[in-house]
């Protein structure tokens, strides 16, 4: 795992690899942000303080799979089945998680960029809409 500098955290309850930034007051708002391919949760460390939202803690995750200086989310295509759904289910199992007791799904965002956008928060709409539905009152 890469060494972070002091004013970072991470959650290691979470099978993927990460950087934790803790909201400023309490809260259980969570913006998740993941990489594209080639890139880093480390990448993002600006998006807290550009965005600057108190009551946000903001979550950002590595994909599971080295790639260059970083990682990647699935192989390229024709091999990325494989990887999709490796990837889809270790998000599906932070998520669960994250959402079982320390934040409020309803109240969270996803933010992808690149590879972190257009597949795995697809084929996860459907977790975190079974997930609000059954935890709704």
């Amino acid at each position: 795992m890469t060494t972070l500098p002091h004013y970072l955290t991470t959650l290691d309850y979470l099978p993927l690899e990460n950087i934790f930034f803790p909201s400023e007051m309490p809260s259980n708002k969570l913006m998740i942000l993941l990489h594209g391919r080639g890139g880093a949760a480390q990448d993002f460390t600006w998006i807290p303080e550009t965005f600057d939202f108190e009551d946000m803690h903001y979550l950002l995750l590595n994909a599971p799979n080295s790639y260059d200086e970083g990682y990647t989310w699935y192989a390229n295509v024709p091999c990325h089945g494989e990887g999709i759904k490796h990837s889809s289910g270790l998000l599906t199992e932070t998520f669960n998680m994250l959402f079982k007791k320390d934040f409020d799904a309803s109240q969270s965002f996803l933010f992808g960029f690149s590879q972190g956008a257009p597949y795995l928060p697809l084929n996860l709409v459907r977790d975190i809409k079974k997930y609000l539905q059954d935890t709704s009152l």
